[in-house]
């Protein structure tokens, strides 16, 4: 892994067109139907990589919808009860791998199901499968659902965290943003450990702009990590400390690189 670009390159993203159906269309269109190894990012409500989870609030306009979409092949939505007590339950996009589906059909589905479910921002692209140049980008706002396409770098060693740097560029205030792009900073640290000994559990910066959360570890643990990251070779060790500086950059308030940098610097004074 090599490691984040320390001037970074404001390449302003590109759009892509998009294709739109209004209904699901069976011919299994060779142009738009195919395999993807879809993977989904969710930036607010905060979640960790890998899934979506969406708050339904309007029990009625989801049986209303009903278009989980016939014939897709490992179809990615899924509904399930909500963990959270207050939700009526969720809406779920999950990892599929690999699925067989039209990605059209994604969109229309979302944009059907979207009167139904609260606010959300997401990013979903396919990595491996078919055409992978791509990030969609969805948001959820006042039960309507816009995509935009992006293209993205496949020379970049981090294509999706790439973009989201570039996009990052034009959007500074949005806090929500802001700590997703260091998170994903942070979470590519233990790519380049032989362990993911700091992340026994997912992690993701909450969505509150007033809010926190809680990534501390123990000074034991931090030290144990710090020691893992000074010994890797290079360029492997400089890939690892460049996307935490890059993630405090971004979010001071981004507690577990801060902590991990302050473990890494009191070793350096140690000559450890």
């Amino acid at each position: 892994m090599s490691g984040p670009p320390t001037a970074l390159r404001h390449k302003t993203p590109e759009r892509l067109p998009l294709s739109v159906v209004d209904r699901f269309d069976t011919r299994r269109d060779p142009h738009h139907h195919g395999r993807y190894r879809l993977w989904f990012h969710q930036v607010s409500p905060a979640r960790e990589s890998g899934s979506i989870e969406l708050a339904v609030v309007d029990q009625a306009a989801l049986d209303h919808a009903a278009i989980l979409g016939p014939n897709q092949g490992n179809w990615p939505i899924h509904i399930g009860p909500s963990s959270d007590v207050e939700r009526i339950e969720t809406l779920l996009l999950d990892l599929t791998s690999p699925c067989h589906i039209d990605m059209r059909h994604l969109h229309f589905a979302i944009a059907t199901l979207a009167p139904a479910l609260a606010d959300a921002h997401f990013f979903a692209h396919s990595t491996g499968d078919g055409p992978d140049d791509w990030a969609d980008e969805i948001h959820i706002r006042h039960g309507q659902a816009t995509v935009e396409r992006w293209r993205i770098d496949l020379e970049h060693p981090d294509p999706f965290t790439d973009l989201c740097e570039r996009l990052l560029s034009d959007r500074d205030y949005d806090v929500a943003f802001r700590r997703f792009v260091s998170f994903l900073h942070t979470e590519r640290v233990p790519y380049a450990t032989a362990r993911n000994a700091l992340y026994p559990e997912p992690f993701h910066p909450n969505d509150d702009n007033d809010a926190t959360v809680d990534t501390s570890r123990g000074d034991a643990e931090l030290a144990a990590y710090a020691a893992e990251l000074r010994a890797l070779p290079e360029p492997r060790r400089a890939a690892a400390i460049g996307h935490l500086r890059r993630a405090v950059e971004i979010d001071a308030g981004n507690r577990l690189a801060v902590d991990v940098l302050d473990a890494l610097e009191s070793r350096r004074r140690r000559g450890a």
